[in-house]
């Protein structure tokens, strides 16, 4: 259950928020993506990176949309190359989700059905994704 304290709601948000993310982005982007680049391919780094960040996170019903958020925070750090634009992008996806369930009032432990709205928002983020990506390369291509 999610507190509801003051307190208890600010050191949920500074520990999902900034804290988590942070640690996270400085082990599996700063560290594990570098090194696994370091041997393959930034492709297989990825996927390395991605799928161990989920598999860590300990949690089946969450693990395809845990390696897509890795995917995601891969390519933004390989067109990039700031773990700070990482942490920023993981620290927004927290926040909409702890908000998220705050809003709910309750936690899902299980999974639901998918609804229409559950698509809508699917699509919209490809979307954003396809943009932001088409805009994050055409910035790294100038830079080169």
């Amino acid at each position: 259950s999610l507190p509801r304290s003051g307190l208890g709601i600010l050191l949920t948000f500074v520990t999902v928020v900034l804290v988590g993310p942070l640690g996270e982005e400085i082990v599996y982007r700063g560290l594990l993506h570098r090194l696994a680049s370091g041997f393959w391919d930034p492709v297989k780094a990825t996927i390395l990176a991605s799928l161990i960040f989920a598999l860590v996170h300990a949690e089946p019903w969450l693990l395809l949309g845990l390696v897509t958020i890795g995917i995601a925070l891969s390519f933004l750090y390989e067109t990039t190359g700031s773990l700070l634009a990482c942490w920023v992008f993981h620290a927004l996806h927290n926040a909409v989700a702890l908000i998220m369930m705050y809003s709910a009032n309750e936690v899902q432990t299980e999974p639901t059905a998918l609804s229409v709205q559950d698509f809508v928002w699917l699509g919209a983020s490809l979307l954003v994704w396809m943009l932001v990506g088409g805009w994050l390369l055409a910035l790294r291509r100038s830079r080169d």
